[in-house]
């Protein structure tokens, strides 16, 4: 029934989104502190961009039938294809869900931090060689 296949993969799709920018169930020392959707948010309608299923028709001999898998499968792609994506357009590579705005600006203080400590060393590096240089000319008379 291709119905329920994009149904089940819609589905899917929204889940993932939930799972990966969304949902944060928090337990400390063994008490949920992530008792209701006040504290446990899932994605709503307005959250979810339009979704295109295309259904590939191939008979799957290990199912009962052909019968195959589709909701499961559609829900495993989407944190690392979320995760791959922020990477792509801002260098941050975030490796725990959920991915929030306030880890993603985390991570950019924290590469920033990086960026500076890798230009100074850098620079310190390079300055170091040109005493070395400055050094060896003059060591050979060669001022």
């Amino acid at each position: 029934n291709p119905q329920c296949v994009e149904g089940q993969s819609e589905g899917a799709v929204v889940q993932g989104l939930g799972l990966t920018l969304f949902e944060d169930f928090v337990v400390k020392e063994g008490h949920f502190l992530s008792r209701g959707f006040n504290t446990y948010i899932l994605p709503t309608s307005l959250d979810v961009p339009e979704i295109e299923t295309i259904i590939v028709e191939k008979h799957e001999n290990l199912g009962p039938f052909g019968a195959k898998g589709v909701g499961e499968v559609s829900l495993c792609y989407i944190p690392a294809a979320i995760a791959n994506a922020i990477y792509d357009a801002i260098g941050v590579r975030c490796t725990k869900l959920p991915i929030t705005p306030e880890m993603v600006v985390s991570h950019l203080k924290v590469q920033e931090k990086k960026s500076i400590i890798e230009w100074t060393v850098s620079a310190i590096v390079e300055g170091l060689k040109m005493q070395q240089i400055t050094f060896g000319f003059i060591l050979n008379g060669e001022k």
